[in-house]
């Protein structure tokens, strides 16, 4: 099974921002993913199941709202 990728974002994050949404990701089954690219850049998404859609969109908007909810950027 593939994978769905979302909520991608750039930039550096403390540990404690890992670990909440390392959390997250966990409450809901997927993955949260931060690399620091050769470049120096920092990225960083949410991963999990690819089963299309409406579960890839519900799974995408129940983890951005638990995000918002936490205070996380």
């Amino acid at each position: 099974m593939s994978q769905f990728c979302f909520l991608s974002t750039t930039g550096k994050l403390s540990r404690a921002e890992v670990r909440r949404r390392d959390a997250i990701a966990a409450k809901h089954g997927a993955d949260f993913n931060y690399i620091r690219e050769p470049t120096g850049a920092y990225k960083s998404w949410f991963a999990g199941p690819n089963r299309g859609d409406p579960f890839d969109r519900n799974l995408s908007a129940a983890v951005a709202a638990d995000l918002q909810q936490s205070g996380t950027k």
